[in-house]
This record gives structure tokens, sequence and C-alpha cells, in this order.
């Protein structure tokens, strides 16, 4: 009867600690890859102009090396439910006006986040860093507009319809000419104590140098995207 009463006993125990372990949320870190799998979508906001982006706090780094799982997670936490995209706040004044100076980390991507890198970037790994005065037209109208609202210490994430032509000069023209894709940007505003080099679109500051990236440049504004909206 002692003996029985033992193993109930035992049982009992292992029952309790098993539903303790199953109950208890363990760290992010230490669930890897699944991490992502637990995590709800970001929240989208919506532009005018027909711009997607979220934004996240930056941790370490530059933000960029955050994600949030593997594989088909991505698409499934970073693609945006369109019925669920807020518009932008518009109402609050810009963190960034036309003629103030910046600088910003930027990675551009086809395919998602996680796709093909676009060439024709000053950086290591196609991304790079660029300088500009805000509303002076020496970068792509996705980049200018999308700085504007950009916190400090945040990775904007945006997802720029092929309107914006922001893979310019990096697409296949021979034999058939590419038409422009959807890219997917990462954006950060430029850390004070960045050591790597920050260059300029062409007609940009002379203190910098020229760089060849597919920011500079407003692309197809005649196309009527950006007519009759002021930022």
């Amino acid at each position: 009867m002692r003996l029985a009463a033992r193993a109930v006993a035992r049982r009992s125990l292992c029952a309790i600690a098993l539903t303790s372990l199953v109950n208890r949320k363990l760290p992010a870190h230490a669930l890897g890859e699944n991490a992502g799998n637990l995590q709800a979508p970001p929240e989208y906001f919506g532009t005018k102009t027909g711009l997607t982006y979220f934004d996240k706090k930056i941790f370490f780094g530059n933000g960029f090396e955050d994600r949030p799982c593997e594989s088909g997670c991505l698409t499934r936490v970073w693609t945006p439910d369109p019925t669920s995209v807020l518009p932008a706040p518009t109402n609050a004044a810009p963190l960034l006006a036309d003629g103030q100076e910046t600088a910003v980390q930027y990675r551009v991507r086809r395919g998602f986040f996680n796709g093909e890198l676009v060439a024709l970037s000053d950086g290591p790994l196609n991304g790079g860093d660029v300088q500009w005065i805000v509303g002076d037209g020496t970068v792509n109208a996705a980049v200018d507009e999308l700085v504007r609202s950009l916190p400090k210490g945040t990775v904007r994430r945006a997802i720029v319809p092929a309107a914006f032509d922001l893979d310019r000069g990096t697409r296949s023209e021979y034999p058939v000419a590419q038409p422009p894709g959807i890219t997917y940007l990462e954006l950060t505003l430029r850390k004070l104590s960045a050591s790597s080099p920050v260059g300029v679109c062409p007609g940009g500051d002379e203190r910098y140098n020229k760089v060849s990236t597919c920011l500079c440049g407003r692309g197809p504004t005649s196309a009527g995207i950006l007519d009759g909206y002021q930022f």
C-alpha cells in the first residue's frame, strides 16, 4: 500500500512539474527560429501615395539584423492584411521638413524583406548610407517621404510600389527591358557615432562623395503618383 501511494505521489509531482513547464513562457532567445511563429503581425500604415510601412524599435546594431523568424514565417508575419492597414498619421508636424539635412542607413530588396538585395548601392552587402537635404529632389520620392516621419532609434520597413521606380538602374535592359517592380526598403536614421562612409546622390552636398545607388532620383513623378500631393 505504501509503495502504491509513493508511486501515485511521484506521478502527481511529475504532472505538476510538466504542467508548470508547459505554461511557463520561455524567453524569445530560447525559442530560436520558432520565436517568430509566436509573434503577431506588425502594425502597418499606408500613405496617400501608396507606401505601406511598419516601424520597430532598434535594440542593437542598425536594426536590420532583426528577423522574427525564417522561411515562410516571414511572409506571414511581415505581409500586411489590406483590411488592417491603418492610415498614416498626417495631422502631426513632420519630424523632418524641407530644407533639413538628414542621413540614413538603408537596404533595398526585391522579393520581400529577406529577398534579393538590389545592386548599385554604396556599402557592404549592397546597402549603405546616404545624406541629403529633405525636399531637394536628390533622392527617390519614396525615401524622401518616409524619412520625414521616421523617429530616431527606429528601423522602418516599407513596401514600395513599382510606380516609385526604386529599383531603377538595377534592372535588366537586354534583350528585353524589365519593368519597375515592387521593392522592400529598410530605412533608419544614421547614428552620429556611425563610422561607415556616407555619400550623396549627384546634385547633393559637395562635401561628400557621390554614390551610385537606386535611392538617388525621384522616380516617375510624371506618372501622376505625387501630382497635387503636398508633404
